[in-house]
């Protein structure tokens, strides 16, 4: 540092890529600084200023500095068909905090246009846009970090797989013997308002559980058609301002069985098939969630794909009895309490 008693702080300079300048400032109590921000792995020429009190900057003193890979550059994407849709695989080994920008050519028009951007910090994240037809479509996609470096760009041509929402106008509670009983009075927060259509987050309508259920617990219900399940939504019970949202009552490791056939009264867990297991992190992979990952959740429900695991290694199974099984909460391990569940949608294909 400078020995000058009207120094006021230190000021680096380096044009990372043509046209962009970034900068950084250290006041004379700290003897070093940070420039971030570098997309490429190559020599740079620093600018270093001693700025006065009187914001006068002393000539440069030039520094050259050899930064490493950004970390946006060490990512990969990877495509596949999904359900009414596109699922993208992304392995970020640094954990940088990344945009992963999908482009797609959905309307056939003959060009990409950017359809819809994720966010995340995980090691590995899975992606899924949906809404599509079982036809062929062109993506691409790429990942941006905080200094709009970019990764390379991946492209595919996919065709999304076929499924359907299953009504749910012929859902009904099937409660065994020891199932998780809904918290009184029954006409607020009952297991059949999973199903009641109402995805208001302000509205107090939902299955709410018992403080003193252990864990882990379950709810059961009939579907009152065979289906072979696909994927289905969550929706975070809010109540309007949010703070249960991946947090508090909100399951985190849940799992997913089903069966074809009627399930014994007790709650046996004879006959009953393993369709998925899921730590139900946000889209981020941050917890606490971001304001991102709560805007997302709000529109768009948590998803809940099934896929072949060691868990579950035959999913893909006609199944007409569901059970949801929650063995912890954004509480932590814990032996006993709630849990709270706004709305269920499920998607797969209907027996005809």
């Amino acid at each position: 540092m400078p020995k000058d008693e009207n120094l006021l702080y230190i000021r680096a300079e380096c044009e990372i890529r043509p046209g962009v300048i970034r900068e950084n400032k250290s006041s004379y109590y700290v003897d070093s600084l940070v420039l971030e921000g570098f997309g490429e792995a190559r020599e740079y020429v620093v600018k270093m200023y001693s700025v006065g009190k009187n914001e006068k900057a002393s000539e440069p003193v030039s520094v050259t500095i050899n930064p490493t890979t950004a970390p946006v550059n060490l990512t990969s994407a990877q495509f596949g068909p999904s359900f009414k849709g596109v699922a993208i695989s992304v392995k970020n080994p640094l954990k940088a905090d990344l945009a992963v920008i999908l482009m797609g050519d959905t309307a056939h028009y003959g060009y990409q246009t950017t359809i819809r951007t994720f966010y995340t910090s995980q090691e590995e994240a899975m992606f899924f846009f949906r809404g599509l037809d079982t036809v062929q479509y062109d993506f691409s996609v790429y990942m941006s970090d905080l200094w709009d470096n970019q990764s390379i760009t991946v492209e595919a041509s996919i065709t999304p797989w076929f499924e359907e929402e299953i009504p749910k106008d012929t859902w009904q509670e099937h409660t065994l013997d020891n199932d998780a009983p809904p918290l009184p009075p029954l006409n607020q927060y009952r297991v059949s308002y999973l199903w009641d259509g109402d995805r208001n987050n302000r509205s107090w309508v939902g299955f709410l559980g018992l403080n003193e259920q252990p864990f882990p617990q379950w709810i059961t219900w009939d579907l009152g058609v065979t289906a072979v399940i696909s994927r289905f939504l969550v929706w975070e019970f809010s109540a309007g301002d949010n703070v249960r949202i991946y947090a508090m009552e909100s399951p985190k490791l849940v799992e997913l069985w089903g069966r074809p056939d009627t399930p014994p009264q007790d709650g046996s867990w004879d006959g009953w098939l393993p369709l998925g297991y899921w730590d139900r992190l946000p889209p981020s992979g941050q917890v606490p969630p971001t304001t991102e990952d709560i805007s997302y959740v709000l529109a768009n429900g948590h998803e809940c794909p099934i896929e072949v695991s060691e868990f579950a290694p035959n999913p893909f199974v006609p199944v007409r009895y569901l059970r949801f099984k929650t063995n912890e909460t954004y509480w932590g391990p814990r032996l006993q309490g709630p849990i709270t569940i706004k709305e269920f949608d499920f998607f797969g294909t209907i027996s005809r």
